[in-house]
Formats: structure tokens, C-alpha cells, sequence
């Protein structure tokens, strides 16, 4: 928290008993030092970020910048229902994605991306989809860098985001790399991932995917086998909730006593 004046986050823990920074999309940043900061100018680095999104505004996960607005580059998830996280080099117009992140709202999302200074190119990989850019111009002079916010002359289009973990690598790190990388974040974050790979399993549903919409919810396909739970009349419908506080801020159906099911 660079200027401690309060836009520090908070901590919580989720029902998956891992305990996260919570920033509140208003106000909560954190700053890189000097030291760590120095790696995003014009330097080779790969950054990993294993995050949960809390709605469905433009959420910045990580941000670089030379302290103006004339060039930052960041990594954020797009302002829509759907799922999908991108980067951009703003000097150079350059945005890549989106990707397809199923847990990124509501639930887990992964996303690793890679810089390479002599070639100017970028590798990208979210939830298991690996692009690679080329940029005209590189990133140097980016010398401030935060999560949370977008960090230019001043911080600002902050993300009401859970940040699990980040990791950073002092160089770009191969395919190879990103996809051990992406394992790891996978085993200790991604529970459904989990639950579709226990043995013998006949069905499991996620509150996340597999969602037909009526009136409320009216089919709910399982992840293994799209076996299907349906309601055809709009009265009796659950509603689906990306964010209950009942189960500490993840995705669930919600049902109403009196009438759903």
C-alpha cells in the first residue's frame, strides 16, 4: 500500500479454506516496490495470477505503467457476464483475447502472461488457452506496476477481484512452463476441476456452467456426462446467484422455499 491512505485490502477466507486478498472494486490497490517494478521495464518477466472476479464490471487484475497515461499495459476481465479476460498495450493499440474463462466470475480463474523484450512479443495463457502477440513498440519504461487497479499517473478502474496468489518469473517462460504453471494453480484453487476428476464419478453439477435460463433456471446440465435437471415452469424455477454471501461469496442456485424446484 504505497501511500497508506487506507487502499489496502483485506483478507478472507473462502469456503474452499483458502485465504485470499479481497479488494473492494472502489478504493483497494496494491503497489509493487521498486525492486519488483524494475523487472516490468523493459525487461524479459512473466507474471501469474490465480484470482475470482466478484461481478460483471471491467476488472483489473494487474497493471504496468511509466507513471503517465501515455503507455500501461494490464491484464483484466472484459465488463460482461460472460467469462472472458484479456491484456493490452495501450501504446500500441494491441489487445489479445478474449479467452474463454469459465471460473473467472463467481469462481477460480487463472491467467499467466509473459513478455519478451528483444522480440516484443507476449505470451499469453488464461484457464488453459495460450495465445502469443507481437507488439511494434516494447514496454519499456514501464516502471510502476500494481494489482488490483489500473496504474497509470494515478490509480483507478479498480477490480472487486480475490487474488489467491501471484507469481513472478524474471523471464518469459515457455509454453511448457505456463502449462506446469497453470497445473499448479489448477491443484489448489480449481475444486470443480477436482470434483470431474474423482473416479467413477456418474454426475456432478456447477453452478457456473451448464446454466439454461427461463424464468429462472430451467436446465441444469452435469459436467460429466450433460445429464439434465429441468424445470419447464417459470414459477418453480431457482435462480442462479454468481456471488452468494450464503457460501462465502462463490456460485450457487438459490431456491425459493415456497415455490422452487
Amino acid at each position: 500500500e504505497a501511500d497508506g491512505t487506507g487502499h489496502a485490502p483485506t483478507t478472507t477466507t473462502l469456503n474452499i479454506d483458502h485465504t485470499v486478498l479481497r479488494f473492494n472494486g472502489s478504493s483497494q490497490y496494491l503497489e509493487f516496490g521498486s525492486d519488483v517494478a524494475s523487472l516490468f521495464n523493459g525487461s524479459d518477466y512473466t507474471v501469474g495470477i490465480a484470482y475470482r472476479t466478484r461481478r460483471t464490471n471491467t476488472e483489473f487484475l494487474f497493471s504496468c505503467s511509466d507513471g503517465s497515461t501515455t503507455d500501461d499495459f494490464w491484464i483484466y476481465k472484459s465488463s460482461s457476464a460472460v467469462d472472458e479476460v484479456r491484456s493490452r498495450h495501450r501504446k500500441t493499440s494491441v489487445t489479445s483475447g478474449p479467452w474463454s474463462a469459465p471460473g473467472a466470475y463467481g469462481g477460480y480463474g487463472a491467467a499467466i502472461v509473459g513478455y519478451e523484450d528483444a522480440g516484443k512479443t507476449i505470451r499469453n495463457r488464461v484457464n488453459g488457452t495460450e495465445s502469443t502477440l507481437t507488439h511494434t513498440q516494447g514496454l519499456a519504461g514501464l516502471d510502476r506496476g500494481a494489482i488490483g487497479c489500473l496504474l497509470n499517473a494515478s490509480p483507478s478502474l479498480y477490480g472487486q477481484v480475490d487474488i489467491a496468489e501471484v507469481c513472478i518469473f524474471p523471464r518469459k517462460l515457455t509454453s511448457d512452463e505456463m502449462a506446469q504453471l497453470q497445473e499448479y494453480f489448477d491443484a489448489r484453487y480449481d475444486v470443480w476441476r477436482k470434483i470431474e476428476e474423482l473416479p467413477n464419478l456418474v454426475a456432478a453439477w456447477d453452478p457456473r456452467r451448464g446454466i439454461t435460463t427461463g424464468t429462472g433456471v430451467s436446465d441444469w446440465d452435469d459436467v460429466v456426462n450433460s445429464y439434465t435437471i429441468s424445470q419447464a415452469t417459470g414459477s418453480k424455477q431457482p435462480t442462479q446467484t454468481l456471488v452468494s454471501s450464503a457460501v462465502s461469496g462463490c456460485p450457487a442456485l438459490s431456491f425459493a422455499s415456497a415455490s422452487s424446484q
